[in-house]
């Protein structure tokens, strides 16, 4: 307990410091609503729908506001890196859980195809996690998860085995006695960006890396086995504020990871030749004009 209160005095002035000095500290999203429903009751809304039926009902849940308060309040991660004789110091701010929505007292951890993921991105000014910012979000964590698969199945792309999942990571939570809004990892395999996006031939693909044992090795290698239609429990969707602290000087996320001399920062696959984004058609409109009010 005493090593979880340490870590969110950390988080707290962490935070506070980040705020100071240059990227944003809150997800850009409305006020949750008073009526919003909790995560329970949209597990059951959400279980008999189609897959494109689903993705649609999660943007607009998103959209609207009805995520948890602890997932809005970004954290800091700090990377050093030299190219020759100069030394960079980067932050970047990130969610300090997986994408979730409903209430802090009664909330649904929620995968999603990359296309959704991006949709998200593009409602907050976010970015999906490079490979690299993977491991240093599980190197930065105040608590890493102890990963928890469940042996393959059909029924592993379904809400119901999303929520199951859901809860088998709140039970080791809480019996490790760790308070919502702390950075955490290990708990899923992330939906990064990576060059080879734009490498691989038709049909368009999802890349997965993450899910790291306590010993810091990831389970998944970095894959593009998957259609970007694909999406199963264990994966996650982590946001990444696109503004970006170098050096003390505020950059562009997309700007950096296509930038030859700083994209190693971030990425350690080189620079990115392609706008680094999930290709994706806008959603319909009636779910993308939702209301115009965010967080401060």
């Amino acid at each position: 307990m005493r090593r979880f209160l340490g870590a969110l005095l950390w988080f707290m002035a962490a935070a506070l410091a980040s705020s100071a000095t240059g990227p944003r500290a809150r997800l850009s999203l409305p006020p949750r609503a008073p009526n919003a429903l909790g995560g329970r009751t949209l597990v059951q809304k959400l279980s008999p729908l189609s897959p494109e039926e689903r993705e649609l009902a999660i943007y607009r849940e998103v959209a609207s506001g009805n995520v948890p308060t602890f997932l809005r309040c970004l954290a800091p991660v700090e990377l050093e890196f030299s190219a020759g004789a100069e030394k960079h110091r980067v932050v970047f701010s990130v969610t300090p859980d997986y994408l979730a929505l409903g209430s802090d007292e009664d909330f649904v951890r929620i995968p999603t195809t990359p296309h959704l993921a991006q949709w998200i991105c593009d409602r907050t000014d976010c970015s999906l996690p490079t490979r690299k910012m993977v491991d240093a979000i599980w190197d930065a964590a105040a608590w890493k998860a102890k990963p928890q698969p469940i042996p393959p199945s059909p029924e592993m792309v379904t809400v119901e085995v999303f929520f199951h999942h859901h809860l088998q990571i709140e039970e080791q939570r809480r019996l490790a006695r760790c308070p919502l809004g702390l950075l955490m990892s290990g708990m899923k395999k992330d939906i990064v960006l990576t060059p080879q996006l734009w490498q691989r031939t038709s049909p368009p693909r999802v890349a997965i890396y993450g899910w790291h044992y306590p010993n810091g090795v990831a389970i998944q290698p970095l894959s593009l086995v998957h259609k970007a239609t694909y999406t199963d429990y264990s994966h996650g969707v982590r946001l990444v504020a696109n503004d970006v602290l170098v050096d003390g000087t505020v950059h562009r996320l997309p700007d950096l990871l296509r930038d030859s001399v700083l994209a190693p920062l971030l990425c350690d696959e080189g620079a990115f030749t392609h706008y680094p984004r999930y290709p994706s058609t806008p959603p319909p409109p009636a779910y993308w004009a939702i209301d115009p009010e965010l967080d401060p």
